[in-house]
């Protein structure tokens, strides 16, 4: 060390707890005792500024010697500057921190020592951790010494320096003022070594609460911020009024001079200006400036899906120049599940002006603008939908009503209104359809398929006399639609088709009678070889299917010109049993499962039992028929809501999608290399569809070729269709 400096320790100083130190005379012992009490004063208070003045005052009277300077180091910029220094001398009366400053604080309050590759020898020590003491008048005038200069300014003749030190960083000094005469002692030292490390962990300690603190507020304020900025959004649809609040926001928090939203087309990969704030010149003009420029640094931004600061355009070849004196721009991403639909672009007339803090609350900004915008643009186009579908709804002739989940009119169209007697639909949207509706066989098809949450359809007679196909849906999102379409031409033909077959199936079965006759007689009389016994096997197999053609044909004939059903309280549970016994002897020759799962508190339904029995053993003989051996099959049943569900469930062959579309039509078989063996009319499924229908039920299917079908059926409590019938 030179004659300028002198080092009292080589040694890094740890934090000390002063309840550790031997005192080793009566004096130091009670020096200790008052730096324990000072110690415990000062950690008590929690205003920074407070803290450091007190702390001067109190080291200055402890030590008894003159004045006491602090300071503190600057964590972003590594300087040491001004904290605080002692307001009084020992023979002045103490002052409050709100004085003002006198002129030696002015001159020290200026004053910055950047800890940044120093070559002083002096300022090196200290932020190693050693204390030093300084005599300006010993320093040679050639030399640059931070510390040196700082004592000049505040016209100290001899300083101690002592480092402030916290998990092996300098934080700050702790600066003593002595006369040219007064030395250190050893126990001056030892009390300076429990001081600074006492001090450093308290001003450490404050100061992070103070950032805290801080940091707390800014974020309360944020948050405040974009609560408000929430409401603002969440009360407009209008895309410029969004615009607007956007920019004005990001303006204010980031005191940017101009802001501009431009929309990016992902399919064309284009930017178009929609709003600027704050330029001289017209959008006109600056769209005539950026034009499409695929070098922007807004383009840019569209493009990567990340947000860019620049902090001097100057340096930046995409910057493209609408207002003079540019120097900073910030571009953010409005993004909407991970796709650019805009950028915002800030621009500064300051260097370096965006910090991360504008950043991060301009991406908050815009991810609340993402969801206002997108939510401005899909209102603007569905309000072009929705008109275009009004168009097209009041010039179909079918009837379309649709209900939202609430149970309320959404839509009606003009058909729906006329064939049901209402004046206009306007008067009736809102409202509940059950009470609008008067119908009751349109209401009770609404409320079992509402009830099943099953799509449903049936054919309802209004009171004009016309037959309407009904259908009532279940969409997402949306609730209910029913859609009613006129088939009263079709059922007047139908029974004219049905009165024709009819007629022609009843003349068949005289001759088919008659053949069956003589080729009884045939067999009574003759005695054939094994080929000719073939032949008339064939003949009596294939005057049974025609038979068995004709029965159907009648039978769904009678059951589409209005069946009157004979109907009873039927426990499905006992049918299906029955059912599934009947045919349990073909399952046993196709080593095939049949498993039934039902409910031991399985409600009854009112219909007809022979009917019933029709429609299951016609799905199980089905599912038996077209399912390999050592198949399964499953019978399913259980109460939803009115309605009881039935599924008749095999791992068959399975069903194509084309023909899923034609299964329940009358003659329609399905055509497959595995099904031309299997013997059928293609009326069966006909016929059970028109029964369910007759007992107010439902049928569908799920089916996956390979994978097996599921008939589903559903039919609705004895009490529910009584009320029906009486309607």
């Amino acid at each position: 060390m030179t004659n300028t400096d002198t080092n009292l320790t080589d040694k890094t100083q740890k934090p000390m707890v002063v309840q550790s130190q031997k005192p080793k005379s009566n004096m130091l012992t009670i020096r200790l005792q008052k730096t324990q009490v000072m110690i415990t004063k000062l950690a008590l208070i929690d205003d920074l500024n407070a803290l450091v003045q007190t702390l001067v005052e109190d080291v200055h009277t402890l030590t008894g010697y003159g004045d006491v300077l602090l300071l503190l180091m600057n964590e972003e910029t590594t300087e040491l500057s001004f904290s605080a220094i002692t307001q009084n001398t020992s023979s002045e009366p103490e002052t409050t921190t709100d004085e003002p400053l006198n002129p030696q604080q002015e001159r020290l309050k200026n004053v910055y020592i950047n800890t940044f590759n120093t070559d002083d020898a002096m300022l090196e020590k200290v932020l190693d951790n050693k204390a030093v003491l300084i005599e300006p008048s010993k320093i040679p005038s050639e030399t640059k010494s931070p510390l040196g200069e700082l004592a000049k300014v505040a016209n100290f003749s001899k300083m101690c320096v002592q480092p402030l030190q916290v998990n092996d960083a300098v934080i700050g000094v702790l600066i003593i003022e002595l006369s040219s005469k007064d030395t250190l002692s050893v126990e001056d030292h030892t009390l300076m070594q429990l001081l600074s490390a006492n001090l450093a962990v308290i001003i450490h300690n404050r100061r992070k609460h103070a950032q805290t603190v801080e940091q707390l507020a800014d974020k309360m304020r944020e948050m405040s911020i974009l609560q408000q900025i929430d409401q603002e959004l969440n009360d407009t649809i209008e895309l410029n009024t969004v615009f607007n609040m956007t920019c004005d926001w990001a303006l204010r928090f980031t005191n940017a001079d101009s802001a501009s939203i431009s929309l990016y087309y992902e399919l064309t990969d284009t930017l178009e200006t929609m709003f600027n704030y704050g330029y001289s010149i017209t959008d006109e003009e600056i769209e005539a400036l950026r034009g499409n420029s695929k070098s922007s640094i807004a383009y840019r931004v569209a493009r990567t899906g990340r947000a860019e600061v620049v902090p001097d355009v100057s340096i930046d070849m995409d910057y493209q120049q609408v207002e003079q004196n540019i120097v900073a721009q910030m571009s953010v991403p409005v993004l909407r599940e991970e796709r650019v639909i805009a950028v915002l672009t800030l621009e500064s007339k300051k260097l370096n002006a965006f910090t991360d803090a504008h950043l991060n609350f301009v991406k908050n900004l815009t991810n609340r603008a993402a969801v206002a915008i997108d939510n401005a643009r899909l209102y603007n186009e569905s309000e072009h939908e929705r008109d275009k579908l009004s168009h097209i709804l009041r010039n179909i002739v079918d009837m379309v009503i649709v209900i939202n989940p609430e149970g309320k009119i959404l839509l009606m169209n003009q058909s729906a209104m006329s064939a049901l007697r209402l004046y206009s639909a306007s008067e009736h949207l809102g409202q509940v359809f059950d009470e609008v509706i008067q119908f009751r066989p349109l209401v009770d098809l609404y409320k079992r398929a509402r009830d099943s949450q099953e799509s449903m359809t049936e054919e309802i007679t209004l009171p004009n006399n016309r037959v309407y196909y009904t259908k009532a849906e279940h969409h997402e999102g949306i609730g209910w639609i029913l859609v009613m379409q006129d088939v009263t031409p079709y059922k007047e033909m139908d029974k004219l088709k049905g009165e024709l077959i009819a007629t022609v199936s009843h003349d068949l079965k005289q001759p088919l009678s008659v053949m069956r006759g003589y080729l009884d007689l045939l067999q009574m009389k003759n005695q054939f070889d094994t080929s000719s016994e073939n032949f008339i096997n064939m003949i009596d197999r294939s005057i049974l299917n025609m038979r068995q053609l004709i029965d159907d044909l009648l039978d769904l004939a009678k059951i589409e010109s209005g069946i009157d059903l004979n109907l009873s309280p039927v426990s499905l549970k006992k049918l299906i049993r029955e059912v599934v016994e009947i045919n349990s002897s073909r399952a046993t020759l196709k080593k095939m499962a049949v498993n039934v799962d039902m409910p031991a508190d399985l409600l009854t339904v009112e219909g007809e039992e022979n009917r019933l029995h029709q429609i299951f053993n016609n799905l199980v003989g089905n599912a038996i028929k077209y399912t390999p051996p050592e198949g399964k099959i499953d019978v399913i049943a259980e109460r939803r809501g009115s309605v009881i569900r039935i599924e008749v469930k095999d791992n068959g062959l399975g069903i194509s999608p084309e023909d899923q579309a034609h299964i329940f039509e009358r003659f329609y078989r399905v055509r497959r290399p595995e099904t031309e063996s299997i013997d059928g009319t293609g009326l069966g499924l006909a016929i059970v569809k028109s029964l369910v229908e007759a007992h107010h039920g439902t049928i569908r299917l799920e089916s996956s070729l390979g994978e097996g079908t599921n008939f589903i059926v559903t039919l609705p409590l004895a009490d529910e269709l009584s009320i029906h019938s009486q309607s």
